[in-house]
């Protein structure tokens, strides 16, 4: 049985819990006399607490902040340590400081206009009030109850799990280049298999590698003696057929496939030339993989695996004859088959069997504290009760809860209920529904009397003091109001840069990469693919006349990923990757750029249309004024109302940065 809901509900909840530390630590105040031991180690708290601001008569610590904003949440310092918020620019932690204290005084504002008592917030602080309950019970219940796995336990599972789970198959990546020894044949009135492959192959024994010409590109020939067992079905006039060539044109496959490799061997781009030569379709020249021949339903062919296997990364094989044609491939990643190392596996068998533990175990403690919690009734025996009806109770829980069969029925699909094969089963689904679970820990909470907790009162008045700074600050945008007609008109006189559509052009672009993700190359070698591939494009830009000539050769030879809409990048601003470094506004329409390095590929772009600027009458454009002066309205009067509020309390930024410190 899955049981993520339970784990999902409350592991949430946990998170926060985990990060935050309990206690708020304050400097000790000064002493008459103390020893110079005393004084170092209360220098060095000062160093790792340093105080970081006054306000309202009170002053703030580093770990008391860092503590209060993990478990507030939603906050950007989330995790960080004194070290590393120190190390941060001083106006950035000095602006954190000023939105953490001002939410804390205006919290402090909604408690004093007994915001507390609207509905609403009832709500939100009884919910934050629940989660803290199940955020802390699952930490000490659940979590610190879970003994992590011995390291025997976890060797223990990678050799029983060795072959299963950390076997590592051979796997690649590589490029192709094919040449076929086929020829397509139409048949003819009166041809047969045979006759065909006499004609075109010039030997009958062809026969058995006559294809067809179609998307499965089947064998079209059975053995008589298996005819009975297999289908076959004589050759039809106008059949398309694929049909193996005789010698002279095998031969002059072999030779063209040696020019190919002479090429290669003389430096050439091997993507490229397979892009050009290549017979593989759509293909040509593309990255395969990664591949695992193991896992592959169609088997690679022997002759091609053979070469994978004595090839390393970045080699090139020897011509490969295979019963389809002629083949050089170039690999370009490989993992060897063999075992993924312990130490790499270690951390992840370690996660899995904690867990498991976890898992098991935030089952196992919602029995248990259905079952230890004074007030809570189980009746896990009453789905097969005899005497059971749809109001039969399963879980009762004082003062008022109650969970029935009815409820039961109603909540849980019947496709799900009839997995649950016994009552454990069905008791553990139900103590997991979302109806059920927060009753049942907050119950449990209770009489345990988690709420008394230090941790529990840290906790719950963090969130407390989040949720009621939230209320009050959407209370308070209650006083700004929307902007009039004239102020918007204004506004849009006064800012029309703001809804001027930008200069843009319509361009696309073909591009080759320079390396592989993950490679890796020496600069020099890296400056001479850059040559190569620009003097690659510097050819292919010449002949290129038309837009459609641009589109089709960009659909054939780029690996940008705008290749399959044929280069196609359309409508771009013109801060749009620098207009790549100005070479946009140097040239006109229909004409192409030299080519450039950008990133990891060498393009050249082609200059299709340009809009240039132009400004939205102001109908046009008054939703947009209205949001934008309404926003920046709210904007300011949260600005003016924090500088207000930290200015009564007397703010004062403590904390100093490095460089002042060495002053």
């Amino acid at each position: 049985m899955k049981r993520l809901r339970f784990l999902m509900l409350i592991a949430l909840v946990a998170l926060c819990w985990t990060l935050a530390a309990t206690g708020t630590l304050f400097a000790v105040p000064g002493a008459e006399s103390k020893s110079d031991e005393k004084k170092a180690e209360e220098t060095q708290s000062e160093e790792a607490n340093p105080a970081v601001a006054k306000f309202d008569g009170s002053t703030l610590m580093m770990n008391d902040l860092i503590n209060k904003a993990n478990i507030r949440g939603g906050l950007r310092f989330r995790g960080a340590d004194a070290e590393q918020i120190r190390n941060m620019p001083k106006t950035q932690i000095e602006e954190f400081v000023r939105d953490f204290l001002f939410n804390e005084k205006i919290a402090k504002i909604a408690t004093e206009q007994k915001l507390e008592e609207d509905e609403k917030v009832k709500d939100a602080i009884k919910s934050i009030r629940h989660s803290s309950f199940s955020s802390i019970i699952y930490q000490k219940e659940v979590v610190e109850k879970c003994a992590k796995p011995a390291e025997e336990e976890i060797k223990k599972y990678y050799e029983d799990s060795k072959e299963k789970i950390f076997h590592q198959p051979l796997s690649f990546s590589m490029r192709h280049i094919f040449l076929s020894t086929y020829k397509p044949y139409t048949a003819q009135e009166g041809d047969t298999l045979e006759s065909i492959a006499k004609k075109i192959s010039g030997d009958e024994k062809a026969v058995e590698f006559i294809l067809s010409d179609d998307d499965k590109k089947e064998p079209r020939w059975v053995k008589p003696e298996e005819r009975e067992e297999k289908a076959f079905r004589p050759v039809q006039a106008d059949e398309k057929l694929l049909v193996p060539m005789n010698k002279e044109e095998t031969d002059a496959i072999l030779s063209r496939m040696k020019k190919i490799q002479e090429e290669i061997k003389n430096g050439g781009d091997f993507t490229l030339i397979a892009k050009k030569y290549s017979e593989s379709g759509a293909n040509s020249g593309e990255l395969l993989g990664p591949i695992i021949p193991s896992k592959d339903k169609k088997p690679m062919l022997s002759e091609i695996l053979d070469a994978v296997n004595k090839l390393k990364a970045g080699e090139v094989s020897d011509i490969i004859r295979t019963k389809h044609g002629y083949n050089i491939i170039r690999i370009e990643s490989k993992k060897e088959e063999g075992f993924v190392p312990f130490d790499e596996a270690r951390r992840g068998i370690e996660a899995r069997l904690n867990s498991e533990r976890i898992n098991k175990r935030a089952e196992e403690s919602l029995f248990d504290f259905a079952r230890q919690t004074p007030g809570i009734v189980l009746n896990d025996n009453i789905f097969t009760a005899e005497n059971r009806t749809s109001d039969s109770v399963i879980i009762s829980i004082e003062p008022e809860f109650k969970y029935t069969l009815g409820d039961y029925a109603a909540d849980m699909p019947e496709a799900q209920r009839l997995m649950l094969k016994n009552n454990k089963d069905r008791t553990n689904a139900v103590l997991n529904s979302r109806k059920v679970i927060m009753p049942l820990l907050v119950k449990y909470g209770e009489f345990k009397k988690i709420h008394e907790s230090d941790e529990f009162k840290t906790t719950f008045e963090n969130r407390k003091i989040q949720v009621l700074a939230d209320h009050m600050l959407r209370k308070m945008m209650e006083e700004v109001t929307k902007p009039t007609e004239d102020e918007m008109k204004a506004y849009y006189e006064n800012n029309k840069e703001r809804y001027t559509d930008p200069k843009q052009y319509d361009i696309s672009l073909i591009g080759l990469k320079i390396m592989e993700q993950g490679e890796e190359m020496k600069e020099e070698l890296k400056e001479k693919k850059i040559a190569e591939l620009s003097e690659n494009l510097k050819q292919v830009s010449a002949i290129l006349k038309t837009k459609e000539d641009f589109e089709n050769k960009a659909k054939e030879i780029s690996e940008d990923p705008t290749a399959p809409q044929k280069g196609a990048v359309g409508f771009v601003p013109a801060s749009y990757r620098n207009a790549y470094d100005g070479r946009l506004n140097q040239i006109k329409p229909g004409e192409i750029t030299e080519p450039f390095e950008y990133g990891n590929f060498v393009y050249i772009v082609r200059l299709n249309d340009v809009k240039e600027e132009t400004l939205r009458p102001f109908e046009e454009s008054k939703r947009s004024v209205e949001n934008d002066m309404f926003t920046e309205k709210q904007r300011n009067f949260l600005k003016d109302k924090k500088e207000e509020i930290l200015k009564a309390g007397n703010f004062e930024f403590l904390l100093k940065d490095k460089e002042e410190e060495k002053k």
